[in-house]
């Protein structure tokens, strides 16, 4: 039936996904294409963000375009033109489809045209989460990714009511409970998950650059004392310099541990 079409061809266009790479060039390529992963994708899907549409031209024919998500726009990486025949079934006019043919394409390639298509989004400067974001509803529903990195995420019950749900490629956790595991296809509240998890990563960033300082500060100092000679008068102030530092840290850990316990 043409209503169910779309979805046969795109079925079959991801089935050939597993063959058309198996080529070592072309695998190299696509792996590049796709970036930061190192085997071709079980669902190449995740990395184009395509869909599928039916539409009816001007003269009456029938096309599926087979398009990805660019931004605000939809590329077309091939359209295919149905042959159809109209039968009457029971009193009512039903229109099936006979076959399909390559109307036009990126490339007559299919993998050409698979790589021409990551290639423009790759080069469009929008990560994969940001290209998800512009995919409809449905399909961010069935194509759940970590708001992070990308990565395919699975939800689960985190209690008897609540969905959580984490990344295993880079660690990321949903800081929220929802109540609906569609909320991880919903852009707004995603957005907000890759906020937190950006704050999140910048005060740890934060943190290591000044225990770095710290550290390199205390070496530096360490360094200094045990060179100097107990002969010298400025030996003791190294010594009162390392007590002092010492109590100070040790005030430090006191506060930091009476935070805790109000906590508690």
């Amino acid at each position: 039936m043409v209503r169910n079409s779309a979805e046969r061809i795109l079925t079959e266009l991801h089935g050939e996904f597993r063959h058309i790479f198996d080529d070592q060039e072309l695998r190299s390529r696509l792996l590049e294409a796709c970036g930061s992963v190192s085997r071709v994708p079980d669902d190449l899907s995740y990395y184009l963000v395509d869909d599928v549409s039916v539409q009816t031209t001007p003269d009456g024919e029938v096309d599926v375009h087979w398009f990805c998500h660019l931004g605000d726009d939809r590329l077309d990486i091939a359209v295919f033109r149905l042959r159809t025949k109209e039968l009457s079934l029971c009193g009512q006019s039903l229109s099936f489809v006979e076959g399909a043919k390559v109307a036009s394409a990126m490339d007559p390639d299919m993998a050409e045209a698979v790589l021409a298509a990551l290639e423009l989004q790759k080069a469009s400067g929008l990560d994969l989460f940001e290209r998800w974001c512009f995919a409809s509803d449905e399909w961010r529903r069935s194509h759940l990714i970590c708001p992070v990195c990308g990565d395919r995420i699975y939800p689960y019950r985190a209690d008897d009511r609540m969905f959580h749900a984490g990344c295993d490629r880079c660690g990321w956790e949903s800081q929220k409970k929802y109540y609906y595991e569609s909320k991880f296809a919903d852009v707004e509240s995603m957005k907000a998950e890759r906020k937190r998890a950006k704050k999140a990563h910048e005060r740890e960033m934060a943190f290591k650059e000044q225990y770095q300082k710290l550290t390199d500060q205390i070496n530096s100092y360490g360094l200094a004392a045990i060179h100097e000679s107990p002969k010298n008068e400025v030996f003791h102030h190294y010594l009162d310099g390392l007590r002092k530092a010492q109590e100070m840290l040790k005030n430090t850990e006191t506060t930091m541990l009476e935070k805790l316990k109000s906590k508690r």
